[in-house]
C-alpha cells in the first residue's frame, strides 16, 4: 500500500463560529472562519505485502486532518491565520492528537500590558442584543474604536469617543439627552454613576477638546480618563433594558 494522495476540501467550515485567542482583545473569544483550506487522509510510514501463501502483510498508517484557516475576531474585527491540526500518530491517554497554531502567535494580556477599555464580553452581549427600534451598529464600533484607541494609548480620543457614545444612547431609554437619562431613568446608583460620568467627563473632555494652545502642556494619561466602570453600567444596563 502507498501513500495516498490528500483529500482536499475549501471553505467547508467557512461561516462557522470558533473560540480562539485574539492578541488585540487579550483573551479567547468567538471568531468567524472566513476562508479555510483542508488536507485530510492517510500518512502511510511502512507496509509489506508479506508473502501470499506464507505470511500476512500489514500497513504502518496513521489519519491526518489539517484545516488552515483565515478567521475574524468577533469582539475587535482583527483578521488572522490559525490552523486546526490532527495527527492520530501524537494520540494516546494524555494527548487527543490535536493542536492550533496561529499567527501571528498569541501574546498574554500580561506580556502586551494592555486590557481593553470595554470589556468583550460586554461588546459580544450588545452585539447579541436585538431591538426592533435601534440600530447598534454605531454604539458598537464606538465601543471597538474606543478600545483600539486606549490600547494605542491614544488618550486624547479616549474621552470624545466616551462622551461620544454618551449623547448617542439616550433615545433608547426615550430621552432627549443624557441629563435626562440620568435625571428620570434607573435606581439611585445608576443615577449617582450616571451623574458622575456625564460630569466629570464633559470637563475632561472640554478641557482636551477646547483649549487653544498654551506654552506649556500636559497630556492626559491612563487615570485621567479612567471612566470604565461607569461606563460599563451604561452598557449594561442598554443590554439588560433593551432585552426586557
Amino acid at each position: 500500500m502507498s501513500n495516498n494522495k490528500p483529500i482536499v476540501n475549501e471553505n467547508i467550515s467557512k461561516g462557522e463560529i470558533i473560540r480562539t485567542y485574539c492578541n488585540n482583545c487579550g483573551q479567547n473569544i468567538n471568531h468567524q472562519i472566513l476562508m479555510d483550506y483542508c488536507e485530510s487522509g492517510e500518512e502511510v510510514f511502512d507496509s509489506d505485502p508479506g508473502i501470499p501463501g506464507f505470511t500476512k502483510g500489514f500497513v504502518d498508517a496513521a489519519d491526518f486532518k489539517f484545516d488552515y484557516q483565515i478567521v475574524k475576531c468577533i469582539g475587535c474585527d482583527t483578521v488572522s491565520y490559525r490552523s486546526d491540526n490532527f495527527f492520530a500518530i501524537y494520540q494516546d491517554h494524555d494527548n487527543d492528537g490535536r493542536w492550533e497554531e496561529r499567527f501571528p502567535m498569541p501574546v498574554s494580556v500580561e506580556e502586551k500590558g494592555h486590557v481593553e477599555y470595554v470589556n468583550l464580553s460586554r461588546i459580544q452581549e450588545l452585539i447579541n442584543t436585538v431591538s426592533p427600534d435601534y440600530d447598534l451598529k454605531k454604539l458598537i464600533q464606538f465601543c471597538k474604536e474606543l478600545n483600539s484607541a486606549y490600547k494605542n494609548k491614544l488618550y486624547l480620543s479616549v474621552p470624545l469617543l466616551v462622551r461620544a457614545i454618551i449623547d448617542h444612547i439616550p433615545p433608547i431609554f426615550g430621552q432627549a439627552n443624557f441629563s435626562d437619562v440620568y435625571s428620570n431613568h434607573g435606581g439611585k446608583s445608576f443615577k449617582e454613576s450616571m451623574k458622575n460620568l456625564d460630569k466629570s467627563l464633559r470637563k475632561i473632555a472640554d478641557a482636551n477638546m477646547h483649549t487653544q494652545i498654551r506654552k506649556k502642556e500636559v497630556l492626559p494619561n491612563e487615570t485621567q480618563i479612567n471612566f470604565k466602570p461607569d461606563l460599563d453600567i451604561l452598557l449594561s444596563e442598554i443590554c439588560r433594558y433593551l432585552g426586557k
